[in-house]
């Protein structure tokens, strides 16, 4: 008797956080995840474009955090279902070249003490601004 609801238990799908909560959420669509990638990869480059000179770290981690956390407000904004997982998206191209590069030199010194950074502040910031443009959308717009 006890197996069976736990049988009965298993068949039913796991339903996410909203949908959970009774409120059906719309996909992104196909697209967005390019547009993602590629907004993911100017923030990247971004930073390394600006007349700074090496004493400015401090700025330039600044400006990159800025920089993904606008373009993940931008596409939390957009598409507030993916809400702060457009962070990820953003920053994985930075991530996947900085381990090419890695893997490709093997300088784990320079990775730490200059990549590293830039990826994790790059993904608090892009994170905090996709999850607070979902939300900003969310309370704009009722759900259907």
């Amino acid at each position: 008797m006890g197996g069976s609801a736990v049988r009965s238990a298993r068949k039913t799908p796991r339903r996410s956080f909203p949908e959970s909560m009774g409120v059906r959420m719309k996909r992104p669509p196909r697209y967005a995840y390019p547009i993602a990638i590629v907004l993911g990869v100017l923030a990247a480059f971004t930073p390394a474009n600006l007349p700074l000179d090496s004493s400015s770290i401090v700025a330039a981690l600044l400006i990159s955090t800025a920089i993904f956390g606008f373009a993940g407000l931008v596409l939390g904004t957009v598409w507030p279902s993916g809400g702060w997982v457009w962070g990820i998206w953003l920053v994985a191209p930075g991530f996947l070249l900085v381990t090419i590069g890695l893997i490709a030199s093997g300088e784990l010194g320079s990775f730490l003490g200059d990549d590293l950074p830039f990826l994790l502040l790059g993904l608090l910031g892009a994170g905090f601004g996709s999850g607070i443009g979902a939300r900003l959308r969310g309370r704009t717009q009722p759900s259907e």
